[in-house]
């Protein structure tokens, strides 16, 4: 229990810093006042520390549902652009293994599942990150998802 009461109590405390540091003040563009933190859940101390990386809006508020890609970081190599095309040439240019080793990564390492309709391949997901992230690699010279099932998954070597 005493761990607990412990717990909590630090949580409180952090919430309390974060709150007062004056790092998390911003100006109000409208009337020029301060506007300071406010932590509004004592979990959020324990959630700053697990953010690595934010990929996409998931409820569509900011973005309307329409995420685009524009970039690509890997092994301190930064590739961004407002074309595909023109991002994947640049990711050509570094030529190096991590790149080919990344977009591996992505065809393999999702939920996404490609449906035959009227003979055509859709890509159907959950998570519009995870289907941007296998168009790009289908455009890529890298690797190409083909088919995937509970059992196997069968990728093309571009």
């Amino acid at each position: 229990m005493d761990l607990i009461i412990n717990t909590e109590i630090g949580k409180i405390a952090v919430s309390k810093f974060i709150e007062v540091d004056a790092d998390m003040v911003r100006i109000d563009s409208e009337t020029g006042d301060l506007i300071k933190c406010k932590v509004q859940s004592m979990q959020l101390p324990e959630e700053l520390g697990c953010i690595n990386h934010i990929f996409c809006d998931k409820t569509g508020t900011l973005t309307k549902n329409e995420l685009e890609f524009r970039g690509i970081s890997f092994k301190g190599h930064l590739s961004q652009g407002l074309e595909t095309d023109k991002i994947l040439q640049q990711v050509y240019q570094h030529n190096c293994k991590e790149a080919e080793l990344l977009f591996k990564c992505f065809v393999i390492c999702h939920d996404v599942i490609p449906m035959q309709v009227k003979g055509n391949t859709i890509m159907s997901g959950t998570s519009q990150d995870e289907l941007i992230v296998i168009d790009v690699s289908r455009q890529s010279l890298y690797f190409t998802l083909l088919k995937r099932d509970s059992e196997s998954i069968v990728l093309k070597d571009n």
